[in-house]
């Protein structure tokens, strides 16, 4: 009734409530508090302005979103409802990923920052501080121990989870950085940049195996089959590849679509 007769909601404490069947398609309510709050098939929108990124959490429960307005956000997938607001970014998020246990989160922001959160009570535990310029991509090992991080710097930086410090930057683009993706086994990482390039690296090291080159476009997006063998990668050129890990070689080029496309990902079965 109150978005019916156009009430303005904003700052309006609705916390730990039980709102039935609520109507509340198309409102935009900024500050408005429902953290606790039982919505019992309501219907909603929230206008948070431009969402950049989104990642689910291994077990599917969570859906985690990246904001213009620096904010990661999270939801219950089986009911939509809000759980969490994740502040301390001061520029827009452009990447998120859960860790493999799902107990942690790591943003990549316009601020030059990474940050990792706990996801069950939204507190910023550490700020990765390195890079020069916006972060566009973060990515998790397999074992959640390392964080991978790719900017508009040019770098790709590999962090210790634990304890924060910067434990490898990669250096060889000779672009932004958009796309980072740990192999299934932990010990590669692939980097694909608006160079054009994709790049593949010995983690522990730092080495740089093998660049790929195929694409006339930039690249936006890569991912690792699920067995490891293969890479795909995605550019404004309008085209998907996939590569032979082992090899570089190209093994496919993809075309179809008319614009740039933006992101890539295998099935589970790859």
């Amino acid at each position: 009734m109150l978005l019916h007769l156009q009430s303005k909601l904003r700052g309006y404490d609705f916390s730990g409530l039980t709102i039935r069947q609520a109507y509340l398609a198309g409102l935009h309510a900024p500050d408005l508090n429902l953290a606790d709050a039982d919505l019992v098939d309501a219907v909603f929108t929230d206008t948070f302005g431009p969402t950049f990124a989104v990642a689910f959490s291994p077990d599917g429960q969570v859906l985690a979103a990246g904001t213009a307005e620096g904010q990661v956000r999270l939801w219950r997938v089986i009911d939509g409802q809000p759980l969490l607001t994740c502040e301390g970014h001061v520029g827009a998020v452009w990447s998120v990923a859960f860790s493999p246990d799902g107990r942690l989160l790591a943003s990549g922001s316009t601020d030059g920052t990474v940050r990792i959160w706990d996801v069950h009570s939204g507190q910023s535990l550490k700020t990765l501080a390195g890079h020069t310029q916006q972060v566009w991509s973060v990515a998790f090992s397999p074992d959640g121990a390392l964080l991978a991080s790719g900017s508009n710097d040019q770098t790709v930086r590999v962090w210790e989870v634990h304890s924060g410090q910067s434990f490898k930057t990669l250096v060889g683009h000779t672009q932004q950085v958009r796309s980072v993706a740990f192999s299934p086994n932990g010990c590669l990482l692939a980097s694909g940049s608006f160079d054009q390039t994709v790049r593949l690296w010995e983690v522990y090291t730092g080495q740089c195996l093998r660049t790929l080159v195929g694409h006339s476009g930039q690249v936006r997006s890569v991912a690792f089959s699920p067995n490891g063998r293969l890479l795909a990668s995605s550019s404004n050129d309008q085209t998907v590849r996939l590569w032979e890990v082992d090899t570089g070689q190209s093994r496919k080029t993809l075309a179809g679509h008319n614009h740039w496309v933006s992101s890539v990902a295998f099935s589970p079965d790859g």
